[in-house]
C-alpha cells in the first residue's frame, strides 16, 4: 500500500540524519552512527551503503575535497 515498510522508512530517516551530521556538523562516522542509534559503526556502514549506494567515508572525502 505504501511501497515501503515502517522499518525501512525509519532506517532511511536515521541515515539521512547521520548524513547531515557527517557533512554539516563534521561528526566522525562512529559518532554519527552512535548518535542515530547504531551501536556498531560497521553495521551502520552496511545499512548506509544499502540506502545510498556508497559508504559513509565517501562523505568525509567529499567534505575534505578529495
Amino acid at each position: 500500500m505504501f511501497s515501503t515498510t515502517i522499518f525501512k522508512d525509519i532506517s532511511c530517516l536515521r541515515m539521512e540524519e547521520a548524513k547531515l551530521l557527517i557533512l554539516e556538523e563534521k561528526f566522525t562516522i562512529a559518532v554519527a552512527a552512535y548518535h542515530v542509534g547504531c551501536k556498531h559503526h560497521q553495521h551502520f556502514t552496511v545499512a548506509f551503503k544499502k540506502i545510498y549506494g556508497y559508504v559513509p567515508s565517501h562523505l568525509i572525502c567529499d567534505r575534505k575535497g578529495f
